[in-house]
């Protein structure tokens, strides 16, 4: 995606929901989705008591569970806003895909094809790779996290690996 254009098409296309699930394409009222609605660029997904899995354009699969929201950019970027989400990238092609995932919270970027890793994100946010691996972008450094590797990051910007196991 070019950063400075909205894009036309679909961003993304709910596969499955669960519960209460709502979401706001802009239009004046939110209305409830359903497997198959397309998303388009500024939509913003608010799951309440329920869960949603979409896939989007680039082929990366997104599960948001409850009490969380996810909004798209301009540019067909899914930003986390507060909650968690869980990624699976290993139908992606493309070594670094543009668009990745942000964490609207800290300004954090995960991109990485052939990966499968969770974020959660409320005051900071929690990073937790599953496998394969990732290229986190916090300000213009990069840092690439493995399978197994955990991190805390900051609104400060601040990179934590946190005590324990990845959660």
């Amino acid at each position: 995606p070019v950063p400075s254009a909205d894009v036309t098409g679909p961003v993304a296309t709910i596969m499955e929901i669960r519960g209460t699930v709502d979401v706001d394409p802009g239009a004046p009222e939110a209305f409830p989705v359903r497997a198959g609605t397309l998303l388009y660029a500024h939509a913003d997904l608010r799951t309440e008591s329920g869960e949603v899995t979409l896939r989007t354009a680039d082929d990366a699969v997104i599960h948001l569970t409850a009490l969380s929201r996810l909004t798209f950019s301009g540019d067909g970027t899914p930003d986390l806003q507060f909650g968690r989400i869980e990624v699976d990238t290993t139908a992606q092609t493309d070594t670094a895909p543009a668009g990745g995932i942000r964490s609207v919270v800290t300004g954090t970027r995960l991109a990485g094809a052939g990966a499968v890793f969770s974020m959660h994100s409320a005051v900071h946010a929690n990073i937790a790779i599953r496998s394969g691996a990732v290229v986190l972008d916090q300000g213009g450094v990069t840092y690439r996290l493995e399978g197994g590797d955990c991190r805390m990051v900051l609104r400060s910007g601040n990179i934590l690996t946190p005590p324990g196991t990845c959660e």
